[in-house]
């Protein structure tokens, strides 16, 4: 009996607090610095969004239209250094097959870049640190691959030393047997 009075006694309790309503809590309200930096990084985002976009165009654009392009933006960033111009022109440099296209001014263009030091969530940042490490890799792939070809002709060059050499010594060669020929025939004659 005396844990059906202890069961009903605790499902009264239980039964009581729910009819007790909470004390409203007022609703966090976000902090001035904070909404402004969401809003920035939203700002941001749509920023990145529309240099991601202006890639793809760029990636479908004929080489003539390209190379115009390539001299709009550069004289653009010249007269208006700002963000977007330096990313755009960045997107410019990096374009595969582009006769322009330089790892090292790209390294040098993103490293002047204010949003290095932006907040690692900040998608301008994002960006640019792709950018910097894709340029990075490919400047690394560059010279492991004029080490490469370095040691190719290295190679070549010892090889056609060790080819002038056994020619070289082949018409020694020759020229001694030429002479041995030459005296046995003097000895068969007499």
């Amino acid at each position: 009996m005396k844990p059906l009075v202890s069961a009903i006694f605790i499902v009264q309790a239980l039964v009581g607090c729910a009819w007790l309503q909470p004390a409203a809590v007022p609703a966090p309200t976000p902090d001035a610095p904070i909404a402004a930096r969401h809003a920035e990084f939203l700002q941001e985002g749509q920023e990145v969004l529309a240099l991601l976009a202006y890639y793809q165009s760029l990636a479908s654009m004929p080489a003539d239209e390209l190379r115009r392009e390539y001299q709009t933006v550069s004289q653009n960033f010249v007269r208006d250094k700002s963000e977007l111009s330096r990313l755009r022109l960045g997107f410019l440099m990096s374009m595969p097959g582009a006769p322009w296209r330089d790892e090292s001014k790209l390294q040098t263009l993103l490293d002047g870049s204010a949003s290095r030091s932006a907040p690692p969530e900040s998608p301008r940042r994002q960006l640019l640190l792709l950018l910097q490490k894709q340029s990075s890799e490919r400047l690394r792939e560059q010279r492991r691959a004029d080490d490469l070809q370095r040691r190719v002709d290295e190679q070549q060059r010892r090889a056609d030393e060790q080819l002038r050499r056994a020619d070289d010594l082949q018409q020694k060669l020759d020229a001694m047997l030429n002479i041995e020929r030459s005296l046995r025939r003097e000895i068969k004659k007499p």
